[in-house]
């Protein structure tokens, strides 16, 4: 059993900020990074790994990535210009690479829930890959 409190003690003492830390049935986590929001599921059966991975992950957002969100459009734009919408998935799945290894740094504790957080979601197919082709994945810029 998550202790939900406890958790979003742990969201903002890792982020440094008072940030508002919401609990929805949404099927992952989310930082809205002007209103400075950390949005975490409620799953029935979410293990503490995974939760640690999610606070850890949108931390990182929290604490690394840009706040305006015109440059990273703009990369997009100058990525590829006339498909950015497949430029912003391969840029942030980029940002994500760089975030966690910048979390972990600062947080070198949470690099177990990484570990068993991304394992056991590969486990459930959170990300539906296991009867997939990665040649049919949907991450090429043209």
């Amino acid at each position: 059993m998550i202790n939900i409190q406890s958790k979003k003690m742990l969201a903002k003492l890792l982020a440094k900020e008072d940030l508002t830390v919401v609990h929805a049935g949404i099927c992952t986590a989310s930082f809205d990074p002007k209103r400075r929001i950390l949005t975490l599921p409620i799953w029935k059966d979410i293990s503490n790994d995974i939760y640690d991975l999610f606070i850890l992950h949108e931390v990182s957002h929290a604490l690394f990535s840009t706040q305006g969100g015109n440059i990273f459009t703009e990369a997009c734009m100058y990525v590829n210009p006339i498909h950015p919408r497949a430029a912003k998935r391969l840029i942030n799945i980029v940002e994500d690479c760089r975030i966690e290894k910048l979390i972990k740094i600062k947080y070198p504790g949470g690099r177990k829930a990484f570990l068993n957080g991304y394992k056991e979601l590969v486990d459930r197919d959170f990300f539906a890959t296991k009867s997939r082709n990665i040649n049919e994945f949907n991450i090429r810029p043209y």
